[in-house]
């Protein structure tokens, strides 16, 4: 069997050797950045803006990538080449590296830099759906780490962890105010008799690259985006709702606590519209 190939830190390893210090700081705090760069017909899409959110991640948490974005592209071109690439994810991690024991970031300043590939099947028609369950764990209002894509992920984890132990697909989240947020692994938009909305960019959700590329789509469609902080009666009141992930597209939603939610045409039309969008307006990276 061919090994599936990890680059670290400069060097193609087979990725059962490409391993990490107990002592990195990632796998004793979470101390990391990550990014999830979907694969498309052995491309990726929205790869500049990905290194963006990365760019923006460093500047908050002082985690350093420390390389240009052609090393980074350089890389990624590496890692597809290595692994024959086609449909699928890469993962992309920098962590802080190993440092003092305890929370003090002081010593640590070699991080290490990670691109892992994750092979999929290619998405070619729209989601068939996901059923939520609301977690009983908030996100914090006015969380200044929000717009970052960090590590330290528990919240996520275990918010998915009781929706699938209730049988649902994914948990919604709700911030302490009770306001809607987001999934734990994709931004939330619900559809009402006039509008699109969605949460306003102050709320404690990591800013989406998929739910970014919305924008011309609703437009096309005559649709109008809201940004709109509400309770989570405006979900269950909506005319339907869904998720956007950079791995899936647009996933409609299917039921609430199992109440069940309808689909409305516009979901599985403005899916269509996205997979047309990603073949036709992703360039190789540069």
């Amino acid at each position: 069997m061919t090994p599936t190939f990890a680059w670290l830190n400069g060097r193609l390893l087979p990725e059962s050797e490409a391993v990490l210090p107990v002592l990195d700081r990632a796998v004793l705090c979470g101390d990391s950045l990550f990014e999830t760069v979907p694969i498309r017909h052995g491309r990726p899409f929205q790869w500049q803006a990905h290194l963006d959110r990365l760019d923006a991640g460093a500047a908050l948490t002082g985690i350093t990538p420390g390389l240009s974005r052609a090393q980074w592209t350089e890389a990624l071109t590496a890692l597809l080449t290595a692994n024959k690439a086609r449909h699928g994810a890469v993962r992309l991690t920098v962590t802080r590296g190993v440092g003092r024991r305890g929370y003090s970031p002081r010593g640590a300043d070699s991080p290490n830099r990670i691109l892992t590939w994750h092979p999929a099947e290619p998405i070619e028609r729209p989601h068939p759906g996901w059923h939520l369950r609301t977690s009983r764990f908030r996100l914090a209002c006015d969380d200044l780490l929000a717009p970052a894509k960090h590590g330290s992920r528990l919240l996520q984890v275990v918010a998915r962890a009781e929706a699938e132990a209730a049988g649902a697909d994914e948990a919604l989240l709700l911030d302490t105010n009770g306001c809607i947020a987001e999934a734990t692994s994709g931004n939330l938009f619900w559809i009402d008799a006039n509008a699109v909305h969605t949460p306003p960019p102050d709320a404690p959700a990591l800013p989406g690259i998929t739910a970014a590329c919305l924008r011309p789509l609703l437009a096309a469609r005559g649709l109008d985006l809201r940004e709109t902080r509400a309770p989570i009666d405006a979900l269950r009141e909506s005319r339907g709702a869904f998720l956007t992930l950079s791995t899936l597209g647009i996933v409609p939603i299917l039921s609430l606590d199992g109440a069940v939610l309808d689909v409305p045409a516009e979901v599985p039309q403005l899916a269509e519209d996205l997979l047309r969008w990603m073949d036709q307006h992703e360039p190789t990276p540069t």
